[in-house]
């Protein structure tokens, strides 16, 4: 548990308990002074069961913190209270892999759940200075919340960089004509750009919520920081579209590069079978083996079937060569 506030310099955390029981209140501040005095709180899932208590949240977010059972960005809005889920997507070999985060905005500050990360102590370090500073107290709590958004956001673009140079670099094998399991790797690209793309649209709607800001909980000056966020969300999930439909035509590339192998065969087989259909005739016309067939007879019917024979293929085979047939 990390505890910063937006007033004191130096916070008493030897009883957790008197620091989290102000988070109980759901009744907005009505002075200036009573907005600044506010308190910024970092928990672990583990911690929050220990003072649920002392929190008095709703059961269901708590057991939903606990248990890391939503995988992906919600929020829901009470009277004096804003509980929402986010996600760090995590890449994989095989898949993305949503982190849980989540937050409690109160008129007593916020509460970020989360195991400890480095986005999280990027966010903790943008916090105190914050505080040490003393830049704008009373929207301090929402800056949180902004400086934990915008950290995720950068992450998510660095990811979708990182998918769309693994798109590119797997366009370029295929036109290369490296054999590689293409469609395996064609199909995970496609559920992680699948899933990026569902993320960002929930991740829109999640800032729609704050911004409506029917509860008041939001300090209007930290609006345009929501603001903020919200373009750089819009501009995201534009480039997880572009990049799902980049990967739709990377798997219909793969497919025409099958097509063309395919007709290529084909071709060849039907080139193969033109070459060597006289001789198929040539044979079915000596094999029947009339009484009067004066070729059975001759001396020089076997050498002459076979020059025919043999001209006839190398005729075929040259003016294939030279219509590029083969």
């Amino acid at each position: 548990m990390q505890v910063f506030s937006t007033l004191r310099k130096t916070i008493d955390e030897s009883d957790p308990a008197i620091i989290l029981k102000r988070f109980t209140s759901r009744i907005l501040p009505v002075s200036e002074d009573e907005w600044k005095d506010r308190y910024i709180v970092f928990l672990s899932p583990k911690e929050v069961d220990q003072h649920r208590k002392d929190l008095c949240f709703p059961d269901f977010a708590v057991s939903e913190c606990i248990n890391d059972v939503i995988k992906h960005p919600k929020i829901d809005s009470f009277d004096g209270l804003l509980y929402g889920v986010l996600n760090h997507l995590k890449d994989s070999d095989t898949a993305l892999l949503p982190i849980e985060m989540a937050f409690f905005l109160t008129p007593a500050g916020i509460v970020i759940v989360s195991e400890e990360s480095e986005i999280i102590g990027k966010v903790k370090k943008s916090v105190a200075f914050e505080a040490e500073e003393g830049h704008s107290p009373a929207t301090l709590p929402e800056k949180t919340l902004f400086f934990l958004m915008d950290r995720l956001v950068n992450s998510d673009q660095t990811l979708i960089r990182t998918l769309d140079e693994t798109e590119t670099l797997l366009e370029e094998r295929l036109l290369a004509g490296e054999k590689l399991d293409y469609p395996a790797q064609v199909f995970r690209l496609r559920q992680k750009t699948l899933l990026l793309t569902q993320y960002a649209g929930l991740m829109v709607d999640l800032l729609d919520v704050i911004s409506e800001n029917d509860n008041e909980l939001v300090r209007p000056e930290a609006m345009k920081l929501f603001r903020l966020i919200s373009v750089r969300l819009d501009r995201l999930e534009r480039s997880a579209a572009t990049l799902r439909e980049s990967v739709m035509q990377l798997r219909e590339a793969y497919q025409s590069q099958v097509d063309i192998e395919a007709n290529q065969l084909m071709r060849l087989f039907t080139v193969v079978s033109t070459i060597f259909l006289p001789l198929t005739v040539v044979t079915g016309w000596f094999g029947m083996n009339f009484r009067n067939m004066p070729e059975l007879y001759w001396e020089f019917g076997y050498p002459m079937v076979a020059i025919i024979s043999v001209l006839l293929t190398g005729g075929i085979v040259y003016y294939c060569k030279k219509r590029k047939y083969l």
